[in-house]
């Protein structure tokens, strides 16, 4: 499972591994801007919203049955949506693609 961190939020500031994982999904999750801007015709989308524990649950039922990528805004190393993935998931299972930093 990778968890794609998408900068600024616009295709122009996607890195190239960034932009391939994504590709190469068969699953998306992430708000709803984000999947608007990322997401590619065939793709399942699954939103992001308040409900934190849903997320973890779809994840947990999908990520060993296709290719699933979490978009989160900005830097995944920065406070976002992925400190809570890697607080909630087994290390082994998350490889994280930091976007543009906005440091």
């Amino acid at each position: 499972m990778t968890v794609v961190g998408t900068g600024p939020g616009h295709k122009d500031y996607l890195t190239a591994l960034g932009a391939e994982k994504i590709k190469e999904a068969s699953i998306l999750v992430g708000g709803k801007r984000l999947l608007d801007t990322f997401s590619r015709p065939g793709q399942t989308m699954f939103v992001v919203d308040k409900n934190l524990k849903a997320v973890l649950e779809y994840i947990n039922d999908n990520y060993k049955k296709q290719k699933l990528v979490v978009l989160v805004s900005g830097d995944t190393g920065l406070y976002s949506l992925a400190s809570y993935l890697a607080r909630n998931l087994p290390s082994q299972i998350l490889e994280f693609i930091p976007g543009v930093s906005s440091v």
